[in-house]
């Protein structure tokens, strides 16, 4: 049962991870050139829980801090609204 649910975990990740890359083709094709697309993906397998440590969404929330950002493309966009204690 466990390797079952490891397989089953990796191949969701696979998939999350093919997701997230084929947002740069969404965004180019809403307008977006591809120069001025940026992929934040430090964080990717790491847990939510906490900001510390996510060099990413430490980057991201910088980026937006200073007004560097257009649109923020996610396939689960709810990550970006938790509450971090």
């Amino acid at each position: 049962m466990c390797a079952n649910l490891l397989r089953s975990r990796v191949l969701d990740h696979q998939e999350s991870t093919r997701l997230q890359y084929g947002l740069v083709n969404r965004a180019q094709a809403l307008g977006w050139e591809a120069s001025r697309i940026l992929i934040i993906d430090d964080d990717l397998g790491k847990s939510g829980t906490s900001a510390q440590g996510r060099v990413g969404f430490q980057r991201l929330v910088s980026e937006v801090s200073l007004d560097h950002v257009g649109m923020i493309f996610g396939v689960e966009m709810s990550r970006l609204a938790r509450s971090v204690p």
